[in-house]
């Protein structure tokens, strides 16, 4: 099988370059550049894999929209996760915000003028730094299992730099009168109880025993001699390891249960909080 003599890289009215070349007969390759050296790179490059390969063809550019690579990227790996569905649910609210562009062309300066303009809408630092992180990690994620072929186009994005909170303590008064508008609240179970067992076992008061079920299906007793299960099931947290730190100095409160599990009394604290004159803010 002889070579063509159609070579040509020839520059065009507007000021960029043509290839158009057939290093073997009936196997033609033509594309344009910005520069002629990518043109030259290109010609050599497509004549060393004929060379090698006579039936060597040029794939077709990934014109898959961003929503598509989204979806495939739940099937491949985000259901298989704890939090997939919350992710899934995040990357189809961002490919909304940045009009779901092809996948492959998205630019990280398209990426930071759409971060701008939610900000400017009140959307917060924190939040913002997250929908980033889920998009860059689904770039990676489908690359490394070679469902597209091209690199992160937005690997060189930066998380926003944001300022840390000050801290607040409670006296030790204050903490009492928190504890008494606890255990006075009726709207959940053994919101003080909660309130008491997070601060042994390192929890957020919305991530008290309990607050993780999601379902009454999947309500689990996470009390066992003097111990609080703070992690069950892989569905239940994003880690799935197992600890059992103790729940109490003083398990007498925990024992008194009647034999159910506290439900998540994040609402309870913060109500509380502000009628002991103690709101909770946001770190």
């Amino acid at each position: 099988m002889g070579e063509s003599c159609v070579v040509a890289i020839v520059q065009l009215p507007d000021g960029r370059w043509k290839v158009d070349t057939e290093p073997i007969k009936g196997n033609r390759f033509r594309k344009i550049f910005k520069t002629r050296g990518e043109a030259q790179r290109f010609e050599t490059h497509v004549r060393h894999q004929c060379s090698e390969n006579p039936r060597w063809v040029l794939k077709p550019k990934d014109r898959r929209r961003l929503s598509e690579l989204v979806e495939l990227w739940y099937e491949l790996h985000g259901q298989t996760m704890s939090n997939g569905h919350r992710c899934v649910a995040i990357l189809r609210l961002v490919t909304k915000d940045l009009g779901n562009p092809v996948a492959s062309l998205l630019q990280p300066a398209t990426v930071a003028r759409v971060r701008v303009q939610q900000i400017a809408k009140g959307m917060t630092g924190k939040y913002a730094n997250n929908r980033l992180g889920y998009l860059k990690a689904m770039y990676d994620s489908l690359h490394q299992l070679g469902a597209i072929d091209y690199e992160n186009p937005i690997a060189s994005m930066r998380a926003l730099k944001l300022q840390e909170k000050p801290l607040s303590f409670l006296t030790k008064p204050q903490i009492s009168e928190l504890l008494v508008a606890l255990d006075a609240r009726t709207t959940s179970l053994h919101p003080g109880v909660v309130a008491r067992i997070c601060p042994g076992n390192g929890s957020q008061v919305g991530r008290g025993p309990g607050a993780y079920s999601r379902s009454a299906q999947r309500q689990q007793r996470r009390i066992r001699q003097h111990q609080v299960k703070a992690c069950v099931l892989g569905a239940d947290l994003r880690s799935t390891r197992r600890r059992y730190p103790p729940a109490l100095e003083d398990p007498r409160p925990v024992h008194q249960l009647p034999g159910c599990v506290p439900q998540g009394a994040e609402f309870d604290f913060d109500q509380a909080a502000e009628r002991a004159g103690q709101p909770r803010t946001e770190a």
